[in-house]
């Protein structure tokens, strides 16, 4: 091997299984690999596993000030943090939010917030250029198979807190374990999280509100 002997950092963007990535990997042991990816990957390579998860509240707005400016999100504290949770406190909302108030000076903080508290149309007012919150959401459902679409958008429609796995078989009428495949499907591709269990220690789970 050609890099066993080498110092080497490979970086593997948005990988899609396990498989794509192992036969990338440097074999020297002085070698280090970072990879990231939509799905939970890693755990056929031994690798060690870190999960993102949206932003605290104030990491949200820390963020919004620091793309449009503290002055702006110091004269309109309120409305900022309104701001941020209608982005579900997801870097890559609040990143095009800001740069949509980056590009519009003139624009005031409640002005966009106000635009986004229309459910139907929050994520058309999340996309700016290359910044598109409907087509990273759109990249991971693609790739399911079309009984886990048809669960997601049925979910989609649940007006719940949590999605049990007894919840996931009614919606479609299909057997407790083919749903609790689904559901584990879905979360493999981090479209649902786990948000706790059930009075029988089964997972209740939840989809953040872009999704």
């Amino acid at each position: 091997d050609l890099t066993f002997d080498r110092r080497l950092i490979a970086v593997f963007d948005n990988a899609a299984t396990d498989d794509q990535v192992l036969p990338l990997i440097p074999a020297g042991p002085a070698s280090a690999v970072i990879i990231t990816s939509r799905s939970r990957l890693g755990t056929s390579a031994g690798a060690y596993r870190l999960h993102l998860d949206v932003l605290e509240p104030s990491a949200a707005v820390a963020l919004l000030s620091g793309i449009i400016g503290e002055h702006r999100v110091a004269a309109e504290p309120i409305p900022a943090r309104e701001l941020c949770e209608h982005c579900g406190h997801l870097p890559l909302a609040i990143r095009v939010v800001a740069a949509r108030l980056a590009a519009k000076p003139h624009w005031s903080i409640r002005k966009l917030a106000s635009m986004l508290l229309d459910e139907r149309r929050r994520l058309d007012y999340l996309m700016l250029g290359h910044l598109d919150v409907r087509a990273s959401i759109s990249l991971s459902y693609v790739d399911l198979d079309e009984d886990c679409r048809r669960l997601l958008r049925r979910l989609g429609d649940l007006d719940t807190s949590g999605i049990s796995v007894w919840s996931a078989a009614a919606v479609l009428d299909i057997r407790l374990d083919r749903a609790e495949d689904l559901l584990e499907i879905l979360f493999d591709a981090q479209l649902l999280d786990v948000k706790g269990q059930d009075l029988i220690g089964q997972p209740r789970y939840g989809m953040h509100d872009l999704v």
